[in-house]
């Protein structure tokens, strides 16, 4: 596939947002670590993905805003 393009005959563009590493012919946009979503334009909520990490820091709740 040429730049910016993926799939099937290399018949999807790739519209990665600026959370994105690279365009990979097969599978499109590769996000950042932190990121996800077909152009990478979602944070990846860090209560949803490590519920052990929840639970080790005894959070009695999860907030969307934690970095790491």
């Amino acid at each position: 596939c040429s730049d910016n393009t993926y799939g099937l005959n290399c018949n999807q563009t790739c519209q990665c947002s600026s959370n994105s590493l690279r365009c990979d012919p097969v599978d499109g946009c590769v996000c950042n670590p932190g990121y996800k979503g077909i152009s990478c334009e979602l944070v990846i909520n860090a209560c949803e993905s490590n519920i052990k990490l929840k639970f080790f820091l005894n959070l009695p709740f999860a907030e969307d805003e934690i970095n790491f």
